[in-house]
């Protein structure tokens, strides 16, 4: 089985700001709930990566 390291590399982020959010014993409830833990991932994902939106159009 092929290993894609980049999502490798992506979900280990994803996971550790999961984590940090403490999401298993506190997962979200409200829309602020949800926009603090996007804010939390996109944050750790930043930090980790170089970063280039792609084109939308």
């Amino acid at each position: 089985m092929a290993v894609d390291k980049k999502w490798v590399a992506v979900e280990s982020v994803v996971r550790a700001a999961l984590v940090d959010r403490d999401v298993l014993k506190h997962p979200p409830e409200s829309n602020e709930d949800w926009m603090w833990l996007a804010a939390t991932i996109t944050d750790h994902i930043v930090a980790a990566f170089e970063t280039t939106p792609r084109d939308a159009g």
